[in-house]
């Protein structure tokens, strides 16, 4: 397309601090939301383009989303999140599987595979960390009771006049 073209800096218009394809694509797309979501409305439809060109600027230092709206997702939205959140805690990622079931989808082996290794890790990842704790508590606890008999010890050593 544009890519042996050269800018008035002699560099070419793509590659490292460029502009890349990938950053012209996602400007495309989101410029055709911004004229979609916004047909009603001239200034909010200019507003939505500008939000896309302050939001690409923005930074962690110098952070450009006064003009990106605030959006709700809707509450169905927000409601299938949820059941989705504690079907996942409760039964794991593999419950996920029934849910596709009922919904018509035959879910493939490598969807079953990743909702599987999802879990698995999950599982590991949860016992490293009760295990780790219950290391820390035995510790301590082993601590206090040496503490406890040291201090048992002293007392208990012969002076003169005490018993």
């Amino acid at each position: 397309m544009s890519k042996g073209i050269k800018l008035s800096d002699g560099k070419n218009i793509s590659g490292r601090g460029r502009l890349t394809l990938k950053e012209v694509d996602s400007i495309q797309h989101y410029y055709g939301l911004a004229i979609r979501k916004n047909l009603s409305s001239v200034e909010d439809m200019k507003r939505a383009i500008w939000a896309i060109y302050f939001h690409k600027l923005s930074t962690e230092d110098n952070p450009q989303h006064a003009l990106c709206p605030l959006v709700f997702v809707g509450i169905e939205t927000l409601k299938f999140g949820v059941m989705d959140a504690v079907i996942c805690f409760n039964d794991g990622y593999v419950s996920r599987i029934k849910v596709f079931e009922a919904l018509g989808i035959r879910p493939g082996y490598n969807t079953e595979r990743a909702l599987l290794i999802i879990d698995n890790k999950r599982i590991f990842e949860a016992e490293r960390i009760v295990n780790k704790v219950s290391l820390e508590a035995r510790n301590k606890r082993s601590l206090k009771r040496k503490i406890d008999k040291q201090n048992l010890d002293e007392e208990n050593e012969y002076q003169a006049g005490k018993y």
